[in-house]
């Protein structure tokens, strides 16, 4: 078979960045096998046309191939493509398979570009994201000073910013949140914790297992617990309490408890305003009176000086279960007395009860 123009055309403008036109010489129906096609003097119809160096791409009826022309006259003469880079392309170009099956050089010199395909050809790309690459190749990932990256819902990494003063990392069940500490617990930038407490409350289990602040402050309240928690609580009854810890009972003495001292010298009544009475004696046989108490009052009375020496006191209650007199005979005798219904109740003493 013999030439056929019909198949031969220009590929790229004359003459490209190397100086090269790019030809080809295909068609549906190339007749010649590519070692016909390759004889000096097959494309001699051409020979005022290509030049030195021009590419021709075949595509024969066996198979394709890129050759160079290396002489136009007296025969166009064609050899193959050893380092098509070299010849074809500019610096930094790629060759790059079109819609028509020809191989096209596109730039892909740009710094930091990469290769993708988009699922029908290829190009030369920025990096784009939280990941860059340079022209060495190195890679930076860029993330604002004070994020985080953290996995979305498509599966990617999103930058979250995580540096406000105080916040943590919680998750929700489904992704990671910077939020502040709320109610009784904060954290500070450096990591110390804190309760916060209002003055004047505690913290108490509640029914959830929490901490829970109740206010405690009321001026003489105790803590009372109740079986399931712990309350503060105003005294009441016989007894009060102020903000300084002092205890105050009413009544005319405490009811178990020291309310206070009283004394006295010679014969007399002994008075129900302290729980517990100092006797002096001043002769035989002082005259001592007491009258009547209020249920649960607790009386001691104790013997503690004779002036003469050879002194005693008889105590007559107006009220007395069990007897008449208490007699104090020797200095630290004592009686111990409960008033109850009825009258005084002698629970013990060196006294003689008669």
């Amino acid at each position: 078979m013999s030439y056929d123009r019909n198949y031969f055309s220009r590929q790229t403008a004359s003459g490209n960045t190397n100086g090269v036109t790019e030809y080809s010489y295909k068609g549906s129906a190339v007749p010649d096998a590519l070692a016909a096609i390759t004889v000096p003097g097959y494309f001699n119809n051409e020979s005022n046309v290509v030049k030195i160096k021009d590419v021709i791409y075949i595509d024969a009826s066996d198979q394709q191939a890129y050759f160079y022309v290396t002489a136009v006259t007296p025969n166009v003469t064609i050899a193959g493509v050893a380092d098509a880079a070299d010849i074809l392309l500019a610096e930094g170009n790629m060759l790059r398979g079109d819609a028509n099956g020809d191989g096209v050089g596109f730039d892909a010199s740009a710094a930091g570009q990469v290769l993708v395909g988009d699922g029908t050809t290829v190009n030369s790309v920025a990096v784009t994201g939280a990941i860059a690459i340079d022209a060495t190749g190195a890679t930076t990932m860029t993330l604002a000073e004070g994020s985080v990256l953290v996995g979305n819902a498509s599966n990617e990494a999103a930058p979250i910013v995580a540096n406000a003063d105080g916040n943590i990392l919680v998750g929700d069940g489904t992704t990671l949140n910077s939020v502040a500490l709320s109610g009784s617990l904060s954290v500070d930038s450096t990591g110390n914790g804190f309760v916060l407490i209002p003055e004047g409350n505690i913290l108490v289990g509640d029914a959830l297992g929490q901490g829970e602040a109740i206010n405690a402050a009321g001026s003489g309240d105790i803590l009372v617990g109740n079986g399931t928690t712990v309350a503060p609580v105003a005294m009441n009854g016989d007894g009060t309490l102020n903000a300084a810890g002092t205890l105050s009972v009413t009544g005319a003495s405490t009811v178990f408890g020291f309310n206070g001292l009283s004394t006295s010298s010679g014969p007399g009544a002994i008075p129900l305003t302290a729980s517990v009475h100092l006797i002096t004696t001043t002769g035989t046989g002082d005259a001592l009176t007491l009258a009547d108490g209020s249920n649960g009052n607790v009386l001691r009375i104790v013997y503690v000086n004779d002036t003469v020496g050879t002194d005693t006191a008889i105590l007559t209650p107006t009220s007395y279960m069990g007897g008449s007199t208490i007699t104090f005979n020797t200095p630290g005798d004592s009686v111990d007395l409960m008033w109850t219904i009825g009258g005084w109740v002698y629970l013990g003493g060196a006294a003689v009860s008669a």
